[in-house]
């Protein structure tokens, strides 16, 4: 009873302790779910956050950070893999370039770390590594976790592929236009250089070369390169006998390898330059020729090239080709315009220039020659009438200066005098006089080479013997001879010079039938005169 005369009411020990520990579960339990739930949301708002990503590495950087916080590693990054496996960069959250080196080059699974590959179609692409946890190590709950963010980031990093993919495809696109516009423009820089530095800006390689056949097809000449080294292949000739390059210029189309030393069993473009790994070949395929052949290159190790990046290298290539044709068919174009003004100007040297001085010498032949003209007048005009027929000379081989240099077939004979005369310039130190008399059209191949030897063997002679200020080279060709005189203004050479100096030059007459001698000028220096049967 209590105070008041109430009965009072009280429980056993037993059900109070049970009713608690029912309590207390129901509590505990709560929590846990309360717990759970917001794990489950850090889970989903981690996943958002990596499969917002548009670009790959963004998307790896998003992964790592998510991941830190989802399991509270002090330490998170993702390791990508090269084309043959080995680790080639990482990507981060908050860590330095120290710190990136350490995990990439890091054991695969030491106490206290998580790693969980990545796959893509797959294929092993890389590698999520995680160490350090704040909650003194990873549960089990975070690997399910990391499972499940991985998972998702696999599919991220397809789609951010892809993305990038059609980039790339774009920039590809925007590339071949700025060729066209940069190699149809008046001052626009060499087209292969220009194709050669685009396509190493577009494709992300680390060297590009642009090679083009030699006339036999046997060899590749790299005209143009962009990217690391490209200076050092500028120029050089690669037979393409058994090489990769032989199989895209047979097949006509691009091809592709993950690793060029792999797949030829040897490097070919100088492993002490560039350890070269993905390749594609890219044929440059005309209308109606092949030109040569693109080469984009990145180092061993990096990502290799994929079909999407082949398919828009190759449009890129026909494109670029295209722009090479309009190119050349422009120069042909104005070289055309050239030999047309060249023609009237040639036309009107000889019809009116040359006439008028033909009239003007036989003028002057007449006056000389009337009755009544002192012998002294007439001696001086006829000085002035073959100063007159050396003027016309000249003119002529001005006029074939003019029309031979852009058809070489009407005369062989002068072309390559005129040839050896102005490669021989800069030895001799001033420009050598050439005249042509007659007109022996086309001839053998083999006197235009004697000739040649002739010219060449005469002027080396005047540079390193003569001193001479002044030399000339007179072609004197008839129906039935051919003569060459080299004549020049210095010391002369003495008996054993000319002995040695003309051996060939006689040797390559006396074959032909003809003669060669060395004289003193009439005033100073040497004449050289070689004579043959035409």
């Amino acid at each position: 009873m209590t105070g008041h005369g109430e009965p009072s009411l009280r429980f056993a020990d037993g059900p109070k302790t049970a009713l608690d520990e029912m309590i207390d579960q129901l509590v505990v339990g709560a929590d846990r779910v309360r717990r759970t739930q917001g794990r489950l949301r850090e889970l989903l708002r981690a996943c958002a956050r990596v499969s917002s990503g548009l670009e790959v590495d963004t998307v790896l950087r998003d992964l790592a950070a998510a991941a830190a916080e989802l399991t509270g590693a002090a330490t998170a990054a993702v390791v990508v893999h090269g084309t043959d496996a080995v680790p080639s960069r990482t990507v981060g959250a908050g860590l330095s370039d120290c710190d990136l080196d350490l995990v990439l080059v890091g054991s695969s699974g030491p106490d206290g770390a998580l790693h969980r590959s990545l796959t893509l179609d797959g294929s092993p692409y890389g590698e999520l590594r995680l160490s350090d946890s704040d909650r003194g190590g990873f549960s089990t709950e975070d690997r399910e976790f990391v499972e499940a963010l991985v998972s998702t980031a696999e599919t991220a990093i397809s789609h951010a592929r892809l993305y990038d993919a059609s980039c790339r495809q774009e920039r590809w696109l925007r590339a071949s236009a700025q060729i066209t516009q940069q190699i149809l423009s008046a001052g626009g820089e060499d087209p292969l250089s220009v194709v050669a530095q685009v396509a190493a800006e577009v494709a992300d390689a680390d060297l590009v070369t642009l090679s083009l056949l030699t006339d036999d097809g046997g060899e590749l000449v790299v005209e143009a390169g962009s990217g690391a080294h490209a200076e050092d292949f500028v120029g050089e000739r690669f037979p393409i006998g058994g090489s990769l390059s032989e199989a895209a210029l047979a097949r006509g189309t691009a091809l592709q390898v993950p690793d060029y030393r792999t797949a030829l069993g040897h490097g070919r473009y100088g492993d002490s330059v560039i350890d070269s790994g993905p390749v594609m070949l890219v044929p440059l395929v005309g209308s109606s020729r092949t030109w040569g052949i693109l080469t984009v290159i990145r180092t061993r190790g990096r990502e290799a090239f994929s079909a999407e990046d082949l398919t828009t290298a190759s449009d890129f290539a026909n494109q670029a080709t295209i722009s090479l044709e309009l190119a050349e068919a422009r120069d042909a174009q104005q070289l055309i315009r050239v030999a047309e003004d060249r023609e009237r100007i040639a036309m009107d040297l000889h019809d009116h220039v040359i006439q008028e001085l033909f009239a003007i010498g036989i003028g002057l032949t007449n006056t000389a020659e009337s009755a009544g003209v002192p012998d002294v007048v007439r001696r001086g005009v006829h000085r002035r009438v073959g100063e007159l027929d050396r003027t016309i000379r000249r003119i002529r081989t001005s006029i074939f200066a003019l029309r031979g240099t852009l058809d070489r077939s009407r005369d062989e004979l002068r072309a390559a005098s005129l040839d050896v005369a102005s490669e021989l310039t800069p030895v001799l130190g001033f420009s050598p006089d050439v005249q042509f008399s007659g007109a022996p059209g086309a001839v053998a191949d083999d006197l235009v080479e004697d000739l040649t030897a002739v010219v060449r063997e005469a002027l080396t002679n005047v540079a390193r013997h003569a001193h001479a200020d002044s030399a000339s080279v007179e072609l004197v060709a008839t129906t039935d001879r051919l003569r060459v005189v080299v004549t020049d203004d210095g010391v002369g050479i003495d008996h054993c010079q000319r002995r040695s100096g003309t051996t060939n030059l006689l040797t390559r007459a006396e074959r032909r039938g003809g003669t060669c001698s060395v004289v003193p000028g009439a005033v100073r220096g040497t004449v050289l005169t070689w004579e043959v049967a035409m």
